[in-house]
């Protein structure tokens, strides 16, 4: 079995002959000589994590490579063990795909402008389980500096290149966004540290931090770790002491056929709603509810489809998630803009990406007297003639800068000469690429002859 699903003590033996952990000159080992067992590794996940108390944490989510998924399997299995243990300890968690809105993502370095990740879901080639809605992703921008029109010259090139073993400078058509994007997964949740008693099934799935399981992570499998019950479920949530209450997250069987069509929330103080149909793919569906007082409440289901159920339960004193504090321009396809070419009329309209609400009274500056910048009905329009560079930079109401961006507008020459270098650097990276994959290749193959 993959690590993930070895027995509890099952010492395994990677393709190097290894059984315990190690490290080398350049780079050491968090603990030398633990066994390679799967009681080791969520250990040191556990430990490494309180350890040093990171405020925030980024972790690869569930995609088509076997060990990413173990990863975010067992960084969540961790992490609810941990936020049972330390209930003061509340870190931000922030999940994202690494292949696709990155590695695997579209092939888009090379359009005219910038563009930011595409929705991840729509990806046919490898479809994800649908565990979060994309609407809800948190888009943070890009540091300016990492960036060129042309990716030999981008600085993030250069330090992709720097992991030569993954051949990651020549993704980067790929990996370079206008945005990169996680999901936040609350770690601030009432349920967490509450007892959960179940009709029947197994209570402890439905706060442990997972959304998904898998009893063999070999054949891609993620619809394990469910509370199924039998017949009419209900699931009571008792806290150690009275709360308010102003949403409650539950989280379907990720099975497609295997819905919750609708549920009703008892709260101990009289309250009580009827949720209607779950997310079916499994993603969080909120029912606000605003009220105090509250010692427990009981979910029970209503209707069912197929062997139904839950993965997670969550309560939250505050509805709203973490919102990032930052404004970013953008067109109004939703694009971040840096340095960006405007439409070759030499009018555009952008507007603001601002997720807390830093800029509800913003002004538009434009630092060239042949341009303009001018906010008209909560968007901003700049008129920049053939030719011209324009410096447009929004404040807040007391002057403070938000965010500062370069437009441009290349005559017609400029544009068609620019456009036929960088496809032909396209070309160029296409083929590489298409190289190191024929390398790995022959690469895999060799080693599988010489395994057996």
């Amino acid at each position: 079995p993959h690590l993930y699903n070895a027995k509890p003590g099952q010492q395994m033996t990677s393709f190097l002959g290894r059984t315990e952990t190690y490290g080398t000159q350049a780079h050491g080992v968090y603990r030398e000589g633990r066994p390679y067992t799967i009681d080791s590794f969520l250990q040191d996940i556990q430990d490494v994590i309180l350890e040093y108390r990171p405020d925030t944490i980024y972790c690869v989510d569930y995609d088509y490579n076997i060990d990413h998924r173990a990863l975010s399997h067992s960084f969540e299995k961790a992490m609810g063990r941990i936020l049972k243990e330390e209930p003061d300890y509340q870190p931000l968690v922030l999940k994202g795909y690494a292949y696709n809105t990155a590695w695997e993502a579209e092939n888009d370095f090379y359009e005219e402008n910038l563009r930011s990740t595409r929705d991840a879901y729509s990806l046919q080639y490898n479809p994800l389980p649908e565990v979060y809605h994309w609407e809800d992703r948190v888009r943070l921008p890009v540091h300016g500096e990492g960036l060129s029109r042309s990716l030999f010259s981008a600085g993030m090139y250069k330090t992709l290149n720097l992991y030569e073993s993954q051949g990651a400078g020549i993704h980067g058509l790929r990996i370079f966004n206008a945005d990169k994007v996680f999901w936040q997964r609350r770690t601030d949740s009432l349920c967490t540290a509450a007892e959960i008693r179940v009709s029947s099934g197994d209570a402890s799935l439905l706060n442990d931090f997972m959304l998904l399981e898998s009893k063999d992570l070999l054949k891609a499998e993620y619809h394990d770790g469910v509370w199924v019950p039998e017949g009419e479920g209900t699931a009571e949530v008792t806290f150690e002491a009275p709360a308010a209450v102003s949403a409650v997250v539950l989280y379907d069987h990720p099975h497609v056929s295997k819905n919750v069509l609708n549920a009703r929330i008892d709260f101990d103080n009289g309250v009580s709603v009827q949720t209607g149909p779950l997310d079916p793919d499994g993603a969080a569906t909120v029912i606000p509810v605003e009220t105090e007082g509250v010692s427990s409440f009981t979910v029970t289901l209503l209707e069912v489809q197929g062997e139904a159920g839950l993965t997670e339960i969550e309560a939250f004193a505050q509805a709203e998630p973490w919102q990032p504090e930052f404004v970013k321009i953008m067109d109004e396809d939703g694009n971040f803009v840096y340095d960006y070419w405007i439409d070759p009329s030499g009018e555009q309209t952008f507007r603001l990406y601002d997720p807390s609400g830093m800029a509800e009274d913003f002004k538009a500056f434009c630092l060239n007297q042949h341009c303009s910048a001018e906010v008209q009905n909560g968007a901003i329009v700049v008129n920049c003639p053939v030719g011209e560079l324009c410096v447009v930079y929004v404040a807040d109401e007391t002057g403070a800068r938000l965010d500062t961006v370069a437009i441009r507008n290349p005559g017609a020459a400029e544009r068609a000469w620019k456009t036929f270098w960088l496809r032909g650097e396209k070309l160029l990276l296409n083929l590489m690429e298409t190289k190191l994959i024929e390398q790995r290749l022959f690469v895999c193959r060799l080693a599988e002859k010489l395994l057996k």
